[in-house]
């Protein structure tokens, strides 16, 4: 080849690597799409604050703030207080069983939700929770300002920004979520926020800007001061250093040689967000390294044990199967953007050169790692998938790549449109989903794969985090007579936290004692009204037919399907027949125990969630010698409980007065096993022998 012809080769490639000048139409396209992106993120923010104002609240965000003032009167107190290590809950703040994993958690968003609470007077008074949404709400938008500008980093487009930016936005869990979720929620953004600034960090070297280290060190101080799991962060920037740093003898040389102008700053930036999270986190204070390797394993294996309602089974959060997480992600991500992911990962293996490499494979690991080691670490999760939103931006952006090169190969731009409409049209299911369901229930969405929420009511956690508690309470005091009312209404709950919260915060004039009662006790105790969520509802296979129960003046819906019974118990039939039957005077339990099966609409052979009663009326029955009556009940009892010592008892003496010596014999021994202490089964058992 001769010289020309190498000069000639030379500028035309020159040329065509050239940036595009201002004036061009890729320019004025991008600079437009930028435009657009950065309107949208504030359209979003609008949104979230006016969708989300008055929302409820979750558990984690009920200990978290008190949590956080713990931490915050550790430092007010020179580090004498320690409540931190065993916070509890106060009567204004809520109430109940409180977590003893919080010391493993940092405070960094509830120390900035507390001190504007604390400025604007919100803190003692009034629903300090807006505060703490509208604050959760700006991260969400944040963590959605840093997914569009990593995908715009990995495609040199604010078109891909903007795409990622929506895609993000509208996928329902991120939604609703974002509106109060403040542990997921800020980690997520603290975490994609970091994975941007490790990139440019990387690319940078040997010579990284002081702006990107200074954002690399406090994006990953922000991640840490919320959650440990940000240690993940610190090994995705030494792997992928070394991978920057050996990828060819160029770099090697490159990098090696000027660890003068790049290590300096990498310590920085580690060692300092690191020491600003041990300066700004009690728990690791006390013992920074001690204390901070106990967070690690406490998340690794994290203790608190959470039914879970899992493919039609009640099973715990300590023995989910490891198809828990990766089946969940598969069944509520919008079907397009698992079809967009998996298409861009296919095309980066097959056009590999159209694709930047290592940017890429460092937010598929970043992504993709943190679910493949809980699959098998056995990880202890609930909840869905909330644990792991941090890892979706990493997806979002990669379906964004894969949708970006499609759009560059297509010749025409009507043709671009039209793969635009097919875009949209693809998401029109959680748009749909969005705009239809009452915020803050987005976050259930079940997608097209799965024939929606409706289809997998009963065979999955619904509102796990009890967002319709707080609609349940604002429900019962707009039309019930509670106002009305000289005696103190007892309102039995299984979300005693939340209700306890909203009564004392919200109603304070009202005359509500809040008592903690699951769904299947219920009626072992004395209620006035009862707001039960079916979330952790026992039998999962029974639920269609039992739920709401009797006594349901009103249901909270999502898509038409109820979450949570608001019952009501004018008479008292329950607690009264339980305490004539302690005191033996058995006819008059039967008696009010038979209005009790009236006002409820008990039908004999029907299964029927008598809310742990059934035994009890079965026992009295028997002593009334109605014995087909009792035999019912014993045996819907055992539906609902099968270990349940007073329902065999009943079957026990019941068939043994018919003549049913064998059966009896089994039931009483079953009764004695369940009470080893029991001196009436043994009696009969003797009879027998």
């Amino acid at each position: 080849m001769s010289s020309q012809q190498k000069t000639t080769r030379t500028q035309r490639k020159s040329k065509e690597n050239a940036p595009a000048p201002f004036n061009s139409p890729s320019t004025i396209k991008n600079h437009w799409f930028k435009r657009l992106f950065f309107g949208s993120l504030v359209v979003m923010l609008g949104v979230f604050w006016t969708v989300g104002y008055n929302s409820g609240v979750c558990y984690d965000e009920l200990t978290l703030n008190v949590y956080g003032k713990d931490n915050i009167s550790f430092y007010t107190s020179g580090g004498n207080d320690t409540t931190f290590l065993h916070s509890q809950f106060s009567d204004m703040d809520g109430a109940g069983v409180f977590m003893s994993t919080l010391r493993y958690y940092g405070s960094v968003f509830e120390y900035l939700v507390i001190g504007i609470n604390k400025v604007t007077g919100n803190l003692e008074s009034g629903y300090e929770y807006n505060t703490s949404h509208a604050v959760n709400q700006l991260f969400a938008v944040l963590g959605i300002l840093f997914t569009g500008l990593l995908a715009k980093r990995l495609t040199k487009k604010y078109r891909s920004a903007f795409i990622a930016a929506w895609l993000l936005f509208l996928t329902p869990i991120i939604f609703g979520l974002s509106l109060f979720d403040t542990k997921d929620i800020p980690f997520m953004a603290g975490y994609v926020a970091t994975l941007y600034y490790s990139i440019i960090f990387l690319e940078a070297l040997p010579k990284p800007s002081w702006k990107t280290t200074i954002g690399l060190m406090l994006t990953l101080f922000f991640a840490f001061g919320v959650r440990v799991g940000a240690a993940l962060l610190l090994m995705y920037i030494v792997l992928f250093l070394l991978i920057y740093t050996f990828q060819n003898k160029e770099a090697t040389q490159a990098i090696i040689k000027g660890y003068k102008h790049w290590m300096h700053k990498l310590i920085i930036a580690v060692g300092g967000a690191l020491a600003l999270t041990v300066l700004t986190w009690p728990f690791l204070i006390l013992s920074p390294v001690k204390n901070f390797m106990a967070a690690i394993d406490a998340i690794r294996n994290f203790p608190q044990r959470v039914p879970v309602t899992y493919k039609g089974m009640l099973i715990d959060s300590l023995h989910i199967p490891q198809s828990y997480l990766p089946h969940f992600m598969l069944m509520t991500i919008p079907a397009l953007i698992i079809i967009a992911v998996i298409t861009t990962v296919i095309l980066v293996l097959l056009r590999r050169r159209h694709f930047p490499l290592k940017p890429f494979g460092f937010v598929l690991f970043a992504s993709l790692f943190p679910i493949l080691y809980a699959v098998y670490n056995k990880t202890p999760l609930y909840g869905s998938w909330r644990q792991f939103l941090f890892v979706y931006p990493g997806f979002v952006v990669i379906a964004t790549m894969g949708i970006d090169y499609v759009l560059d190969i297509l010749p025409k731009p009507a043709y671009q449109w039209a793969f635009g409409v097919v875009l949209v049209l693809g998401m029109t299911s959680p748009i749909s989903w969005i705009v239809r369901i009452q915020a803050p229930y987005q976050y259930v969405y079940f997608n097209e794969f799965t024939g929606g929420f409706a289809k997998n009511f009963y065979d999955y956690d619904k509102d796990y985090y009890y967002g319709s508690s707080f609609d349940a309470v604002k429900w019962l005091v707009d039309n019930e007579p509670l106002k009305d009312s000289k005696d103190t209404i007892i309102v039995a709950t299984d979300a005693l936290a939340f209700t306890h919260y909203f009564f004392k915060r919200c109603y304070p004039n009202l005359k509500v004692k809040v008592v903690n009662s699951g769904i299947s006790g219920r009626n072992m105790i004395k209620w006035d009204y009862a707001l039960l969520n079916n979330i952790f509802y026992r039998q999962p296979q029974i639920e269609e037919h039992c739920f709401p129960p009797a006594q349901t003046v009103h249901t909270i819906d999502i898509d038409g399907m109820p979450v949570v019974a608001i019952m009501h118990n004018p008479h008292h039939y329950n607690s009264l027949g339980l305490k004539a039957m302690a005191r033996n005077r058995f006819a008059e339990a039967d008696s009010l125990f038979s209005l009790f099966l009236k006002e409820t609409n008990y039908q004999p052979g029907v299964t029927t969630d008598m809310g742990g009663i059934s035994a009890n009326i079965a026992y009295t029955k028997m002593t009334q010698r109605q014995f087909k009556e009792a035999k019912a009940l014993a045996q819907n009892a055992l539906t609902f409980k099968p270990n349940n010592y007073l329902a065999y008892l009943t079957l026990g003496i019941t068939n043994l007065v018919k003549g049913n010596r064998q059966q009896a014999k089994q039931n009483l021994s079953i009764a004695i096993k369940l009470n080893p202490k029991d001196v009436l089964a043994r009696q009969y058992l003797a009879k027998i022998k």
